[in-house]
């Protein structure tokens, strides 16, 4: 018998073990796109959650200039309300 020449039954063993194999492999395949599908979507919600960090640190900045204006504005006011009263004194002692 010739090595390449296989009985009919051995054949069906063969085919049968390789269709096994590749249906493994097609439920890997479909395992690995689900799970990249679930990645997928989890650095979507990162992203999402980066974004609205952004916003978040934006209107914190904001929040911090206007009061540093403000600051200053109370400063000056501070100030000159110290001048008038230090030129009040003087007029009145």
């Amino acid at each position: 018998m010739n090595p390449d020449e296989q009985p009919a039954a051995s054949q069906g063993d063969f085919f049968n073990t390789l269709n096994d194999k590749v249906d493994a492999h097609g439920a890997l395949v479909d395992r690995f796109h689900a799970d990249l599908q679930n990645f997928s979507k989890q650095i979507a919600g990162c992203d999402k959650l980066v974004r609205m960090a952004h916003i978040s640190l934006n209107q914190i900045d904001a929040r911090i200039a206007e009061a540093v204006r403000i600051e200053a504005q109370a400063a000056v006011q501070l100030e000159a309300t110290g001048r008038e009263a230090a030129r009040a004194a003087t007029e009145a002692a």
